[in-house]
């Protein structure tokens, strides 16, 4: 078996391929569907779930065998037909041009392969085997799943659209990287629950903690905590937005 490079790929707006109509060929696209990718399928019949998304025009559907132009202009292309023939087809055909393919329960015909995955917003955990044992792979998806519940979306979100509002605040990056971890660490203290706090009530512990920690002099819990004045509660959200934009403030050199 091929050591594997784990990798998490944009898809968004990229023509994938898959080649096949039946349950495997449905679970394929649903997960293409979920990255944003331009979904086209082959095949001369459907199941209902995929005839469902190409009467709405959320899939392209070609009802017919493949061909070997098919691949072109595609980003990657999933072959998942019971015909061992067609299969190799679609692998020749997409090598041929230089396109990654994935054989469904073909190693050797595999170029990557896909892992069990476990989706919590923008959290993406994903487990493989190596194409040894998808079963077990899916087994520890299920243990995963159980430890990791929709909380960690909201706290990532929520981080997301803090971002540019903290590298306004902590210009300097390691207090940023003190700051992030204090919030990590307080979300994981609560046990996965991230009630709203008060700007000041994280951002001037991590900043001025920080501060001594890596020997900083320039940031006092007077500074931290006038910057964060500039912030004020989302009710709905529990984030904070900025009203004005605060300026580094550096130490004068003496005179």
């Amino acid at each position: 078996m091929p050591a594997y490079y784990p990798m998490f790929v944009n898809l968004e707006g990229k023509r994938c391929l898959v080649v096949g109509g039946g349950e495997v060929a449905t679970h394929k696209v649903q997960g293409l569907l979920e990255s944003g990718a331009a979904v086209v399928v082959v095949s001369p019949s459907l199941t209902e779930s995929l005839l469902d998304l190409a009467q709405r025009g959320i899939i392209h559907y070609k009802p017919r065998p493949f061909q070997a132009d098919d691949v072109l202009n595609c980003t990657l292309v999933i072959g998942a037909t019971d015909q061992p023939e067609v299969n190799a087809a679609i692998c020749e055909a997409a090598r041929r041009h230089g396109i990654m393919v994935n054989i469904v329960d073909t190693p050797a015909a595999c170029d990557f392969i896909a892992p069990a995955v476990v989706r919590r917003g923008p959290l993406q955990i994903a487990i493989s085997t190596g194409g040894n044992s998808p079963t077990l792979a899916k087994r520890i998806r299920r243990q995963i799943e159980a430890c990791y519940g929709m909380e960690y979306a909201d706290f990532l979100q929520a981080l997301g659209r803090q971002r540019d509002q903290v590298r306004c605040l902590i210009t300097d990056a390691a207090l940023r990287k003190a700051y992030y971890e204090h919030l990590v660490d307080l979300f994981l203290a609560r046990g996965g629950v991230s009630a709203p706090q008060p700007a000041h009530a994280t951002i001037t512990p991590a900043v001025t903690s920080g501060s001594r920690r890596l020997g900083n002099p320039r940031v006092s819990r007077r500074s931290a905590s006038s910057a964060t004045k500039s912030l004020t509660a989302d009710n709905e959200t529990g984030l904070w937005r900025r009203r004005c934009r605060v300026r580094d403030r550096r130490p004068r050199p003496p005179r």
